[in-house]
């Protein structure tokens, strides 16, 4: 099967992607504590412990997606600096090197 089209076509679309995964994990991490607050009140100690376990790695992966959000933005940035900087140029010119070595 062949796709015409990537799904992250762009550092935007990857961003907006990636932004509703965070939504979903904020969401996720709000149940997994109504879970594990009942289930301390029942006093079910094993379900405690795989509850703290779920909260854990799920609060790790906000962590990663929050910083995969800023090198998505750091990314971004730096793409619009390198090209607001270069000069237009025609299809068969090379950019000249902005300075040359001593």
């Amino acid at each position: 099967m062949i796709r015409t089209e990537a799904p992250f076509h762009s550092i935007e679309s990857a961003q907006e992607f990636l932004a509703l995964l965070g939504e979903t994990i904020d969401d996720a991490l709000d149940e997994v504590q109504q879970e594990l607050a009942a289930c301390t009140m029942r006093q079910q100690q094993r379900q405690v412990d795989a509850w703290r376990i779920v909260l854990f790695t799920t609060t790790r992966l906000g962590t990663h997606v929050a910083s995969s959000r800023r090198l998505l933005n750091d990314l971004r940035t730096l793409r619009n600096l390198l090209h607001r900087d270069l000069p237009a140029l025609a299809p068969d010119q090379e950019p000249s090197p902005r300075h040359t070595p001593a």
